[in-house]
Order: structure tokens, then C-alpha cells, then sequence
């Protein structure tokens, strides 16, 4: 790697604006995704680009709403897995009254 001193004084390596650039525009990508599921699972009307541009120029904003409508919905995580154990051991069939039970809670 190149060390260059520019004229602020401050150290860098040539070219790291572009590797900083690729990890914000997929960090805006990720977050995207996660602000349009959120939208997909509870009906929120909008199109994937207002999400990206969203994402990619308002993202503390964006964490916040997408936190909210979880919260509102009662919710801690975007997926959550229902309990597939059985009740009690040979129990098979307790088992799809559990996942039953589970999906009408959340």
C-alpha cells in the first residue's frame, strides 16, 4: 500500500475513497432490503427505489422508521422462527398446535 501525506496532514492510503464508497452504498443496500421487507410484511405502500435513496441519503431516518413499525407491531426481530420442539417426547402431533399457537401470538 502507498502512504501518502496529503496537504491536511493526514495520513492515508491512495484509492480508499473508493473501497469507503462500495462498503456505504452496500451498507444503503442492506438497509434497503431490511426497510423494504418491513414494508412487504405489514403492507407499507412504496416502490424498492424510494427505499434505496432513503437508505442511501436519510438512514438514520430509515433505522427509525423501520424500528418503529416493528415496535408497533410487537415485534424484537424482522424474522422470527416459531418453536418447533415438541411438547413433551413421541408428541408429534402437539407439535403443529405449538407452531399454531406461536404464529397467533405473534
Amino acid at each position: 500500500a502507498v502512504v501518502s501525506t496529503q496537504s491536511t496532514g493526514e495520513l492515508g492510503v491512495e484509492g480508499a475513497f473508493a473501497i469507503s464508497w462500495c462498503c456505504y452504498l452496500s451498507f444503503a443496500f442492506i438497509l434497503c432490503a431490511v426497510r423494504a421487507a418491513v414494508r412487504a410484511q405489514w403492507g407499507i405502500n412504496g416502490n424498492i427505489v424510494e427505499d434505496y435513496f432513503a437508505s442511501l441519503l436519510l438512514y438514520p431516518s430509515v433505522c427509525i422508521q423501520v424500528s418503529s413499525a416493528m415496535e408497533k407491531e410487537g415485534r424484537s426481530t424482522l424474522m422470527s422462527q416459531p418453536d418447533l420442539q415438541p411438547s413433551s417426547p413421541g408428541d408429534e402431533e402437539g407439535l403443529e398446535c405449538d407452531v399454531l399457537k406461536n404464529e397467533q401470538a405473534v
